[in-house]
């Protein structure tokens, strides 16, 4: 379930399974406040994250499970396509790691958390100093 909301729909853009697998309760603690909450918040920030770097990939390296927690390691890899902080896509690809924490109730996915490279995304796109 986790794998699927976060790399299954994530790179692929079909969002029908998410009334199945998001909580509608769910909260995202690392998404823009308007987007943040439920089912449809997440369905935003996927189609967010689509029309920013294109075809993003989300290669998990690791999943720990224990109680209602489900911790991914993953590397975060797309090419800027889109607007990103009111800057057009550069058409550079990134790579960086991201460590991604679910919490289940229900059955379905009701929080997230995340720690990302975005300093590293932001650099390897140009858009900050010491990039490339």
């Amino acid at each position: 379930m986790v794998l699927r909301a976060s790399r299954e729909m994530i790179e692929t853009g079909e969002l029908d399974a998410a009334d199945e697998i998001i909580h509608r309760e769910f909260v995202n603690h690392e998404a823009h406040p308007q987007h943040r909450r439920g089912v449809e918040g997440y369905k935003q920030t996927v189609q967010w994250l689509r029309e920013t770097f294109g075809e993003p990939r989300f290669d998990v390296e690791d999943v720990v499970a224990g109680g209602d927690k489900v911790v991914l390691r993953a590397r975060f890899r797309g090419r800027h396509t889109g607007e990103l902080m009111g800057r057009p896509g550069t058409g550079k690809e990134f790579d960086v790691q991201h460590i991604h924490i679910f919490r289940l109730a229900d059955g379905k996915v009701i929080e997230h958390w995340a720690n990302r490279d975005d300093i590293g995304m932001l650099q390897q796109l140009g858009l900050l100093p010491g990039g490339s």
